[in-house]
């Protein structure tokens, strides 16, 4: 069977609140912070980092699908 060019990267995506809630309290954005995210995925730690810090931009997947 052919995997997907993603499953065949190993890519997991990261659902996890609790370990994304310590990922956020450990980056500690403030307002004034501008947060870079390459390969956002399905933007679960984007969303959770634009709470808290005053701009977040992402960037393309390694394919180039915008996110």
């Amino acid at each position: 069977m052919k995997k997907s060019k993603r499953k065949a990267l190993g890519q997991h995506f990261l659902i996890s609140r609790t370990i994304l809630n310590k990922i956020v309290k450990t980056i500690d954005p403030q307002q004034e912070d501008l947060i870079i995210e390459i390969g956002a995925g399905k933007g679960a730690l984007t969303f959770p980092l634009a709470r808290k810090a005053g701009k977040v931009n992402y960037w393309l997947d390694c394919f180039g699908q915008p996110i």
